[in-house]
């Protein structure tokens, strides 16, 4: 809806390379209608045309094909990356890809996002640092108005932050 939710210094992240991307748990569907990796210049937090690492709106594929398992499917199309977990078990769909990101800079990733169906309470959002599922970086938020920041080392999930209530995420049923 146009609102940045939170903004966080990254001081648990570890990235294992510059794989970033969607991920989605349970039985849901969403739409993301673009993607935005920026560099941040850390003095005046003021970006330039030079500091946009990638964007893409979803006109065309640009590396973010249409693709379908058992777990899930996602398509691209009219400016709309459509992406569907069918599969019922509690463990997350991903779909990531590699970015030329300099690590040492700051920078932020930005996307909009439309929850379609499923549970209101299960989490969507921005993959990032992956190195595997399980090892990787997600912030996600609900269609019940919350939003989590987490870390999977080693299989093991740690909270950045736990579940937290913000009336900035637009809550649908």
């Amino acid at each position: 809806n146009g609102i940045k939710v939170v903004s966080q210094p990254m001081s648990m992240v570890k990235f294992y390379n510059n794989k970033i991307g969607f991920f989605m748990g349970l039985q849901q569907t969403v739409n993301f209608d673009y993607l935005t990796v920026k560099y941040l210049d850390n003095k005046a937090r003021v970006l330039t045309q030079g500091d946009v690492v990638y964007h893409t709106d979803f006109n065309s594929p640009e590396g973010w094909e249409d693709y379908s398992d058992e777990k899930s499917n996602n398509t691209v199309s009219s400016g709309v990356l459509n992406f569907r977990r069918k599969a019922t078990e509690n463990s997350v769909s991903h779909l990531t890809r590699n970015f030329n990101i300099d690590l040492s800079r700051n920078f932020s990733i930005e996307t909009s996002v439309a929850r379609i169906s499923g549970n209101s309470n299960n989490a969507y959002g921005i993959s990032f640092g992956q190195k595997d599922v399980y090892n990787e970086n997600r912030f996600g938020i609900s269609a019940n108005g919350f939003y989590i920041l987490n870390y999977v080392i080693d299989n093991n999930l740690l909270y950045g932050f736990p579940w937290t209530e913000t009336p900035l995420i637009k809550q649908t049923e």
